[in-house]
């Protein structure tokens, strides 16, 4: 038997790493993208401090390019895609432009982000015309609709669960129960919506998908499905699971 190169093997991400940058208060973004990955692929993060406006767009790069040089430089283990998982950082900037500042930072390796994500996951479905659903306060949720109507799409309804004035309000978001998130996703889908959007990656969101799309028969699109989605197709991962949504289970 030949010599093997054991250089950069794993036993556990033997087809792909993840590099995923959250912010420092962030638990459920991990623990969904680990949920949804299937054998073979591992997710290793990074922490970047959240951003809530598009004023804070440089310091958001600053930050996250920290992040991204901690995960894949200084001796770091090599990354095959790198992840931004915050939804409200990643809206800071025009989706290309936050693209090509995340590949010049990298080196050109493959790399995502929550906004672009997003805008993808609704671009496969052919979809324009959207209810939204946060856990933010009304001003947030206001910058959220602000940024997806600048890039072509029409926010219907929306409506949020008033999270977000204090640090102590960011930490209740992942403590949301499910059913407090099925209740917002049912009183915002109204008849000319195409889809149901929920956003923020620290929103637990994906043991609900499926119960949601059976009840309101229309995609239902959420921050981290849809930034898990489009991460493992940017370095080919073609397969599918009926686990979370039609967007995995078709796309």
């Amino acid at each position: 038997m030949g010599e093997i190169d054991l250089t950069n093997y794993s036993p556990y991400s033997w087809r792909a790493r993840i590099g995923l940058v959250i912010p420092p208060g962030n638990t459920t973004n991990e623990s969904e993208f680990n949920l949804m990955s299937p054998e073979g692929v591992t997710v290793h993060t990074a922490r970047a401090e959240a951003h809530h406006d598009a004023s804070e767009s440089a310091a958001m790069m600053t930050d996250l390019k920290q992040a991204m040089s901690d995960l894949t430089a200084n001796g770091g283990t090599p990354m095959d895609v790198v992840a931004l998982g915050c939804t409200t950082s990643s809206m800071t900037l025009p989706a290309n432009e936050l693209i090509k500042g995340m590949q010049d930072i990298s080196n050109n390796m493959a790399v995502s982000a929550v906004g672009p994500s997003i805008m993808k996951a609704l671009d496969v479905f052919e979809i324009k015309k959207v209810a939204l659903g946060t856990p933010y306060t009304p001003a947030i949720t206001k910058y959220i609709e602000n940024y997806l109507t600048s890039h072509g799409y029409d926010i219907v309804k929306s409506d949020c669960l008033g999270y977000g004035e204090n640090k102590e309000e960011f930490r209740q978001i992942a403590r949301t129960p499910p059913e407090l998130t099925y209740r917002l996703a049912r009183s915002i889908d109204v008849e000319e919506a195409e889809a149901i959007l929920l956003v923020c990656t620290d929103l637990p969101t994906i043991n609900i998908i499926n119960q949601l799309e059976d009840a309101i028969g229309k995609p239902v699109i959420t921050s981290n499905q849809a930034s898990f989605w489009a991460t493992i197709r940017s370095i080919g991962l073609q397969e599918n699971t009926t686990e979370f949504g039609s967007l995995l289970a078709e796309h």
